[in-house]
């Protein structure tokens, strides 16, 4: 898992990124993000109780896209971000999820 101080805890950052924020989209995730002139990572994963009704299926994916996040070294991007899934994703392969990040944070420029 990412470390416990790169997540976003306070509601009021929360929703500056989700107001204020730069968005990228991909097949599976809206993502928003700020660039922070600290040299810190920081994500929080939002999941819809609409989408999800059982917290096990929430904190799965919220494991998974942690777990995607750390392996392939995006938190070491200076930016405070928002992973919002699009849709239901019960359905969906691991490599697929893991293939869509990617691509999302890709598009996040890192100058």
């Amino acid at each position: 898992m990412l470390k416990r101080d790169q997540s976003l805890k306070n509601s009021d950052t929360i929703s500056y990124v989700l107001r204020k924020g730069f968005f990228v989209k991909s097949k599976f995730f809206n993502i928003k993000y700020i660039k922070t002139s600290s040299n810190s990572f920081k994500q929080v994963v939002i999941i819809s109780k609409k989408k999800y009704k059982q917290a096990v299926e929430r904190n799965q994916l919220r494991r998974r896209i942690k777990y995607i996040l750390r392996k392939h070294n995006i938190h070491n991007l200076d930016i405070q971000t928002t992973i919002i899934p699009k849709r239901y994703l019960d359905n969906i392969s691991f490599q697929e999820i893991e293939s869509d990040i990617k691509l999302a944070f890709s598009a996040i420029p890192t100058t």
